[in-house]
């Protein structure tokens, strides 16, 4: 099945040579460094992108692992193209690949992390996906922090070793002997976001329920619209098996987890909502009772 973003990497290793534990250890590692860069890149398209890797296939002899970014966005009607997810999964590989040949050599680091940071922002205009021409640079701390992740990944491996990466049609041969890191080399500690959680009992008004199984809810909370992930799983499997009925007007009380992101200044750069439980449903106005 053909995902948004599909990419793969290979490790070739010599059998029966060193720790075992390396590839896997190298596998896991890359997954998580590479999760973690397109969640410091996509902002550049959209801050409402939210983005997750799911696991293709598994390949035996060399390791093969062949990955998907899976993406949705929290406002749709944010974005221009009804075909923005190919054009995201696009400008993240190339992504992944400008930031991979920055990591092949140490020598004028500042420079050529301006220069990424600029291309990067660059290739997020050309997407034109969004209805704005503004779009933001990338978070030097979240890049850093998932470069270090990726050279990390790569020193777990021995030589001997080789690491491909196959991003769209295209095969790069990956020097795993280039582990520097960038956050010594620039002097700079890598800083992922701050993130503190709040959890709170509230009702909130169903606007658009997720009836398919891929999408955000959309609630409303006076005012205020709330984007949200239902995590309650017993729930959504009475739901979905029709046990439960929801209609216009409803709203459900429940549980929700808010989490605040800030950067390393302290500003406040992301908010999400997930909710953990739903405890009943508040039946709307009798006007408004139509099914959803």
């Amino acid at each position: 099945m053909q995902h948004e973003g599909d990419f793969s990497f290979t490790i070739s290793f010599t059998r029966g040579a060193g720790n075992p534990r390396r590839v896997f250890d190298a596998a896991s590692a890359l997954i998580d460094a590479f999760q973690s860069f397109d969640r410091a890149v996509l902002p550049s398209l959209d801050a409402k992108i939210e983005s997750h890797l799911v696991l293709e296939d598994v390949s035996a002899g060399s390791m093969r692992v062949k990955l998907a970014s899976m993406l949705r966005s929290i406002d749709d009607d944010a974005l221009r193209s009804g075909d923005w997810k190919r054009i995201a999964g696009d400008f993240a590989v190339k992504a992944k690949r400008s930031a991979i040949e920055f990591l092949e050599k140490e020598d004028d680091a500042p420079e050529r992390l301006e220069a990424l940071k600029e291309q990067i922002k660059e290739c997020a205009a050309t997407t034109d996906v969004r209805h704005l021409p503004d779009y933001p640079p990338v978070h030097e701390g979240r890049l850093i922090a998932s470069l270090d992740k990726i050279q990390k990944a790569k020193a777990e491996l021995e030589i001997g070793d080789s690491l491909t990466i196959e991003l769209g049609k295209d095969e790069y041969s990956v020097d795993i002997s280039s582990t520097w890191l960038p956050s010594e080399t620039l002097n700079k500690t890598p800083s992922e976001p701050i993130e503190k959680e709040n959890v709170v009992e509230v009702s909130l008004t169903i606007r658009k329920p997720d009836l398919i199984k891929n999408t955000m809810w959309q609630f409303s909370h006076g005012k205020t619209t709330v984007n949200a992930a239902i995590k309650d799983e017993e729930w959504l499997r009475r739901l979905h098996a029709r046990d439960i009925g929801i209609f216009a007007g409803d709203a459900l009380q429940c549980t929700v987890r808010m989490v605040y992101s800030y950067d390393e200044k302290g500003e406040l750069i992301d908010t999400r909502a997930e909710i953990v439980k739903v405890h009943g449903i508040i039946a709307g106005h009798v006007q408004d009772d139509l099914p959803l």
